[in-house]
């Protein structure tokens, strides 16, 4: 059965358990690269069956996202990284470059 590998510090790719949560590049920027963000991916094999159920949790497209206003106490020593971003924003920048696995990220540097 194929099971569900991300990328690791060092590029290779890893198992992971069957349950993930991947919160991706909008919570890499509100926790101020606290968060990693990482490529996933499921391999195929020869034997059972698999089901994968994605899901998809979004924030108000209007609401703004600052990483010192989303999460308290991450940026006490910090710099912020990242300017205050709309969640539409974010969402229309990472659609117009497609999913080629490149960070939608330089954008939004603060």
């Amino acid at each position: 059965m194929g099971d569900l590998q991300v990328v690791a510090d060092q590029n290779e790719w890893i198992d992971v358990p069957l349950i993930v949560l991947n919160t991706h590049l909008f919570t890499k920027i509100i926790s101020n690269d606290k968060f990693k963000s990482v490529e996933q991916r499921v391999q195929v094999g020869g034997v059972g069956a698999r089901a994968s159920l994605p899901g998809f949790l979004y924030p108000s497209r209007t609401a703004k996202y600052k990483p010192e206003k989303a999460i308290k106490g991450l940026l006490a020593d910090k710099l912020t990284k990242y300017r205050e971003i709309q969640f539409a924003e974010f969402m229309d920048d990472y659609k117009s470059k497609g999913s080629d696995g490149k960070p939608a990220l330089p954008h939004f540097k603060a």
